[in-house]
């Protein structure tokens, strides 16, 4: 009797070693991940709107869209929204009074640290 526990006890035990060791369990999840490059220059053209905010960063706009667009986890890829969202900036910006921006701001994709290019590009 107790030889055949002790048989059970390792035919479980190799089992539950075998389902440990496979592939399926070793493989990394795919990250994906969004950044914004560029120089944007911001020029108050009115007085009223030199007031509002002097240390405004246009790009930081860029990095809030992305934030919100692909939130983390980075397991899935998020192009269109990322794009979308760079797009609402764009227009934000350039329906804008009073300032006027300048320059070029590029929204770079990596998969896994691989760098796969740009994929959303505006020149103002």
């Amino acid at each position: 009797m107790m030889a055949a526990v002790a048989l059970i006890c390792m035919t479980m035990m190799s089992v539950t070693l075998t389902a440990c060791s496979s592939d399926n369990d070793s493989k990394l999840p795919t990250t994906y991940n969004y950044v914004a490059n560029g120089s944007l220059t911001v020029q108050f053209i009115d007085a009223d709107a030199a007031g509002v905010s002097l240390t405004w960063n246009a790009m930081m706009d860029y990095y809030a869209a992305i934030n919100e667009a692909a939130p983390e986890p980075y397991t899935e890829e998020k192009d269109a929204a990322v794009k979308n969202a760079c797009d609402a900036v764009y227009a934000k910006h350039q329906a804008m009074t009073g300032v006027k921006i300048s320059g070029t701001v590029e929204i770079v994709k990596s998969v896994n640290s691989e760098n796969k290019g740009v994929i959303w590009s505006k020149t103002y």
